[in-house]
């Protein structure tokens, strides 16, 4: 499922059980709506009873999904996004954030940030040339972050964090300042980049791989420590 393409489509459905006291084990099915050979109706009743508290984050496309392909509509539905708009916090915020800022929650498992974000640029950076601002938004769909207990040894080695989250706790952008171009992302650029009017990251790749291929030598630079 994905928002602003061409053509949105649900693609699975999870349903997890968790082990119970009376012995039966834990259990998880992926189901394709797609396949007309599954027979929807246990789920849809889940979906339908108001017994029945049904969890998800930006859920909006979801449940349309949901209610287009089989006619089902939920009836106790809470969206992490909208409490977390509520609680005070941005409405985009991710639902590994919202966990362990609001629930205190570090094992997170398989969840995803998702959505739009803000990143802030280091002064003199590469990408803050790229982007000739300070503050830039881009779109997230990922589930691992940074590991900033690693940050110190990168810095060490030459690399540089350019891009952070405006709270500090997300590394966004990561490059290496003795190189012709690299520049590591968290984000997707793609999302926001078209035929005819390219992402800045895009464009400046692609102007860097030309001026290095009619260099004089044509020889990559030898990436060492910064001497900023």
């Amino acid at each position: 499922m994905g928002e602003g393409r061409y053509r949105t489509e649900l693609c699975l459905v999870q349903v997890a059980v968790d082990a119970n006291e009376l012995g039966d084990p834990a259990w998880t099915e992926l189901i394709d709506p797609f396949d007309r050979e599954i027979d929807p109706s246990p789920i849809v009743e889940l979906i339908d009873d108001p017994g029945v508290e049904i969890v998800v984050h930006a859920g909006r496309q979801d449940i349309a999904l949901l209610r287009r392909l089989w006619r089902a509509h939920p009836r106790n539905c809470f969206d992490t996004q909208i409490a977390a708009a509520f609680a005070g916090m941005r409405a985009q915020i991710g639902y590994e954030a919202l966990l362990r800022d609001l629930l205190g929650v570090d094992e997170l498992g398989g969840t995803m940030r998702l959505g739009r974000y803000a990143c802030e640029l280091a002064p003199g950076s590469l990408v803050r040339k790229i982007y000739g601002r300070d503050l830039i938004h881009e779109r997230h769909r990922h589930r691992f972050e940074f590991n900033c207990l690693y940050e110190p040894t990168l810095a060490e080695h030459g690399m540089k964090i350019s891009g952070r989250s405006p709270d500090g706790k997300f590394v966004e952008i990561a490059e290496l300042p003795g190189h012709p171009w690299f520049v590591a992302v968290q984000f997707h650029p793609e999302f926001q980049s078209r035929p005819l009017k390219p992402h800045p990251l895009f464009a400046s790749f692609v102007e860097a791989a030309k001026r290095q291929q009619h260099s004089d030598t044509g020889q990559p630079v030898r990436v060492g420590k910064s001497e900023a």
